[in-house]
This record gives structure tokens, sequence and C-alpha cells, in this order.
């Protein structure tokens, strides 16, 4: 009999998300029951149990041990030839789903309240073996061993199963074993010949794994230790196993999951990526709903008005850096392709889009490491966005000639506070101590990461786009006031420098970039490039309903310049002006200037070729991406001869 002091989590019924994938039964005729199977896959000569026995003593690690119960059992039913797999950390599974359910910056409820937390931190991250990462309360932390582990055993699909009879004998048919949760009562402590008797006294929220059903109720497997239970069939002792009676189950439950474990599919990685921002973009495949963090673990930041992000699915933290420059610094002559999205995706997509680059940048010998800093903004605005140009086209029409500047009025106030808060998060993150505006007491948390990689002793080549220009400006401009040694390491460090369609005027962009520039330049031309849409590509760019691109968007509404002859030099050329400021004694001497073309047209149709493009497909322009690769891949090669 279980300790009546073990404490249960505080487990709330998971909310309804629309986006959850419900569970639906086969016309395959089922069993009456489906306990006679499980007692039969007992092994007749050592009398092992077909699942591991665990007790989460007086821990509220409940839907971690029993997560971890159910992915033993499909471990153990796998392996089919009497071997018995390594049982799966609990601790993990659990530490995982506490992590998914801290906000942005470590706050949030202790412990874990929610089935749904712990598969998301499955999803996201994988699991260990428990001798990696045994259960022990003090055990929190996850290190670079046990996340490469994780890999290896990961989420494939999960659904939610409705509370209805058919779908839980269906699902246990289908796939052995239920994720529940459910309210209990004091039956649960007092479990008489292996049934869970009805009793009035009210007991906590609790996670358990079903394994089988028959006529009177469900197989429950605990994770109260061995002599929880004791449930008999077939003359076979079931310990840590109870019956619970229809009638309880119909009058406590609360949620049911049903899960498949993944297998390796790397191939499958591109299409983990959703679309989202505030692009209005349909084309394309159906993909998943977010990429998981194990994907990309090791080779991210991911930051949120300034500051790491320590909670939900892609947490970090400057340990986590550290620990990544370390490696690093370990093998120094690999290059380093540091990525700083400003595409205004949400946080899914631009996750999901370096995911899908990660292969071509190793296979180029690179170490890929993406900063993700302004997507959470993006995230919480794109709703208003969209509303606010609804409201336009309402107000003059999907067809009128004054639908752009409806749309520039209309998104004129929200764009200014939503532009407002990147710049405010590229100067928090950006800028080291010294500098005015900044935390007096610590250095910005990217002004950390860029200092460390660029002490790695590894060659920098940096990538940014949109948006992203703003926190590398903010960076450089700190550099440049008071930088001293930490200046010239960083410039030492730089071997390329690649900007598409940045947002940034050129004044700005001269003046936190020339130092920098002309560091690169000292290494050899061709090192440092702005790749800009052609004139042609960019008259087909649109936001929604918004015929002109994001920067004309964000410029002309969101800052509210008026004089429609200043620019962004993220724009076309023949706009810009910049072919004369990239020639011998312009203000942009020594950066290289090419044209995106609009994608494919050779290759279109003439009625296609009046389609419409967003900027997402100037960031990832197959054509650029492509010649950016070869690119530094011959640099790198380049470099690695010349080394002295």
């Amino acid at each position: 009999m279980p300790d009546p002091t073990i404490a249960t989590a505080v487990l709330r019924p998971d909310p309804s998300d629309l986006r959850d994938r419900v569970y639906a039964p086969s016309l395959r005729p089922l069993a009456p029951s489906s306990e006679r199977a499980l007692a039969k896959r007992i092994c007749p000569r050592t009398r092992a149990l077909p699942y591991e026995l665990r007790d989460q003593g007086a821990d509220g690690t409940c839907a971690g041990q029993a997560l971890a119960n159910l992915i033993d059992l499909h471990r153990i039913r796998a392996c089919g030839n009497g071997k018995r797999p390594e049982r799966v950390s609990a601790r993990m599974l659990y530490q995982m789903a506490v992590q998914q359910e801290r906000g942005p910056g470590g706050g949030g409820p202790e412990g874990v309240t929610s089935l749904r937390s712990v598969i998301k931190g499955f999803y996201h991250n994988g699991v260990c073996a428990d001798t990696l990462w045994p259960d022990c309360a003090s055990e929190t932390a996850l290190s670079a061993e046990r996340a490469k582990a994780a890999r290896a055993t990961t989420l494939g699909a999960y659904y939610r199963v409705r509370s209805y009879l058919n779908d839980y004998h269906a699902a246990l048919s289908d796939a052995d074993c239920i994720l529940v949760s459910a309210a209990t009562h004091g039956g649960w402590r007092a479990v008489t010949d292996g049934v869970i008797p009805p009793h009035p006294q009210p007991g906590e929220n609790h996670a358990f794994v079903l394994v089988g059903y028959n006529d009177r109720g469900f197989l429950v497997l605990n994770s109260w230790g061995p002599d929880w239970g004791g449930y008999a069939c077939d003359g076979q002792v079931l310990r840590g196993v109870a019956l619970w009676p229809y009638a309880d189950w119909s009058d406590n439950v609360l949620d049911a999951w049903v899960l498949r474990l993944g297998v390796p599919a790397p191939e499958a990685f591109a299409f983990s990526q959703s679309r989202r921002g505030i692009y209005y973009d349909d084309d394309g495949p159906i993909r998943a709903a977010s990429s998981p963090c194990h994907q990309l673990l090791g080779h991210f930041a991911h930051l949120d008005d300034g500051v790491h992000v320590t909670g939900g699915s892609y947490a970090s933290s400057r340990a986590a850096v550290a620990l990544t420059a370390g490696r690093i610094a370990a093998k120094p002559d690999r290059p380093v392709h540091l990525s700083i999205p400003g595409s205004l995706l949400g946080i899914d997509a631009a996750f999901g889009a370096e995911v899908a680059r990660r292969p071509a940048l190793e296979d180029a010998g690179l170490y890929p490491y993406t900063l993700f800093w302004c997507n959470d903004v993006v995230d919480s605005t794109t709703a208003v966005l969209d509303h606010l140009f609804r409201t336009a086209v309402d107000k003059v029409g999907a067809l009128s000639p004054d639908l752009n500047a409806a749309i520039e009025a209309a998104t004129a106030g929200i764009g200014r506070a939503f532009w407002r808060d990147i710049g405010r998060a590229a100067q928090r993150a950006g800028c080291h101590r010294h500098a005015c505006g900044a935390d007096p007491t610590r250095d910005g948390d990217a002004a950390d990461l860029l200092d460390s990689l660029a002490a790695t002793g590894a060659p920098l080549h940096l990538n940014a786009d949109g948006a992203g220009v703003l926190l590398l400006a903010q960076y450089l401009r700190s550099l440049n006031a008071h930088g001293g040694d930490r200046r010239n390491a960083f410039e030492g460090a730089v071997a390329s420098l690649t900007l598409i369609a940045p947002a940034i005027r050129l004044d700005d962009f001269c003046a936190a970039f020339r130092p920098l520039i002309n560091a690169i330049n000292r290494r050899g031309p061709g090192r440092v490039t702005l790749w800009v849409p052609s004139y042609g590509f960019e008259r087909k760019l649109a936001v929604g309903h918004y015929t002109r691109s994001i920067l004309d968007l964000v410029l002309y509404a969101f800052e509210g310049e008026r004089d429609r002859m200043q620019h962004f030099i993220g724009m076309s050329a023949r706009r810009t002006g910049l072919a004369a400021e990239t020639a011998p004694g312009g203000r942009l001497e020594g950066v290289v200037l090419r044209k995106m073309k609009t994608p494919d047209h050779a290759l279109q149709p003439a009625e296609a070729r009046r389609r419409r493009y967003t900027q997402h497909d100037v960031i990832t322009h197959a054509e650029t991406g492509a010649e950016i690769l070869w690119h530094l891949a011959r640099l790198v090669s380049r470099d690695a001869i010349e080394k002295p």
C-alpha cells in the first residue's frame, strides 16, 4: 500500500485547442478483453513484467512518471526478442514539462499542471536513459550529454482521445497504452484485490497509464511502487497495476492521449515548419505546427524583449551559450555561420526555416548558429495587424487605388509601437553595459553571445536579413564607442558579412558598419555582400492586400516617413541609387551589390508571372541561397588553404 503522504502534481484538464489532432477509431473488431494479452507478455522464464515499475515517492512528478511508463511500454514491445531496453528518464520528461510551463522570463507555476506540457516537452527534446538522468529532485539541468542522447528516443505522433468508451477501447487495441489524467479519491490508496474501490474522500488529480481493459473496467499502471495494485489475471499477479471500474472512469477522467514513438527521418526536417507572420501566404505544402527543439539544440539562442527566453519550447540561456562557445573553441578550425534573422516571421516558422537550412550549411563545413531575437514580438502583433488590414479593405474596397494609403494609415499607430518594440529589443540585447541607455550592471544577452563567439578563435561568417541588421547595428555601435579589445577581437574574427534586404537607412548603416566593413575587406575583396530585390521583383512584393513590400510598410507607415525619396538600403537599387554608393569613392565602397530576380521567372507561364510575392520569398530566394552557400564554401576553402 502506498504511503498516504505521496504527493501528486496539481494537474488540470488540458484546455480545448482546435489544433489538437483527435484519435479516430477504425472499424476493426475489438476483443472483449485485453487483459490476457497483457498477462501473456510476462516472460515465462524470468517472470519479468512487460512494463517498468516506478515509484515517484513524495515527488509530484506523476506526469513525467506516467509518460516514462508509456514510452517504456512501446520500447519493450518493439524489442520483441526478449531483450529489455534501458528504461527512460522520468526526471527528464518532468523537467522538460516544467520548462514548457515557465514564462519567457522563467516565471510560471511550480510543477507540471498539464499532460499537454509533458507531451510537448518530449516532442521538443526527446528523452534520455534513466541512468543518464536519474530520478532525483536535485537533477534539473539538461546537459549536452543528456540532450544528445535524448535524440535517440523522440515523439512521432500524438492524438487526443475523446472520453468515449469505444474510443478508449479502440485506442488500447491500436496503441497498447493510453496516457491519462483523472481525479482520484481515497479508494486509490486502498486498493482491494487489485481493484480500486469507490470511496467518498476526494483526492488530487493524478496521471497514469492505461494498459488494458475487460468487461469491468480499465487496467491502470501507476507510479506508486510495486506494492500498489496487484491485479490478478490467469494466475499472474500484475504488480503496480489495478482495475479502474468504468463507473469511476466516467465520473473522474480528465484527459487522455495516445502516442507513437518517432524514427530517425532527417529528410522530413524541411517539412516541420509552419508559415506564420504578417505575410498571409497560403502556398506550399501542409506543415506541422512547429519543429522539435532537439533539431537545433546547441545551434541557437532565443531572445524576447532583449533577454533569453528561459521557458517554453525554445528556451536558451547564457549558460547554454557558454557551453556552445566552449565546444566551438575546442575545434576553432571549423568556421561558424551566425544567422541573425529579422524577416518578421513568428518563432515557429523562423525556427523551422533554420532547421531546414542547417544540413546545407554543415555540408559546406560550417557550424550553423542562429540568434532568434524579434520573433515573439511578431507573434504577439500579427493578429492585430491582420485585423487592421481587413479594416482598411472594408473601408475602401479591395480594388480601390487608395487601398495602400488606407492600409498605411490604419496600421501606423500599432505599427509604430511594434517597430519601437523591435528597436528597444535590439538596444537591450545588443549593447554593452557601458552604452547609453543600457543596463549598467550587465552586457546585453546578444552582446554577450557575439563577444563569446568572437573569443572562440573560430572564423565568423555573419548573415543578417530584414530587421536582423538592427540588432547587429546596435552591437557594432556599442563596440565602436567603447569596444577596445572586444572590438578588435570581433573585427578580427569576422570573415564575411552577408546582408539580405536589410531594414536600415544608409546613414545609420554607414555609421555602424563602416569600421567592420573596412576590417573584413583587409582579408580580401568580395567578403561583404548586400542582396536586394531587382526592381521587377520588388514591384511584385506584397503584404496581403498591400501591394508594396514590407519594407515600404515599415518605412512609410511604421516609421511615419513622409518623403517617398527616403529608402531602406534593402530596397531595389533602382530606387536607392546604391550602385553609385558601392562604386569606388562611394559610402558603401567595399560592399558587393547583388540583385535578386523574380523567382523562376523564365520557367513561369505568362499568367503566373502576375502573381505576388512576400518578403519571405526574398529571404528564402532559392537561387540567392544557393549562390550565398557556394560563395561561403569557396571562402571557407580559401581560408583553410591560406591559414598559416
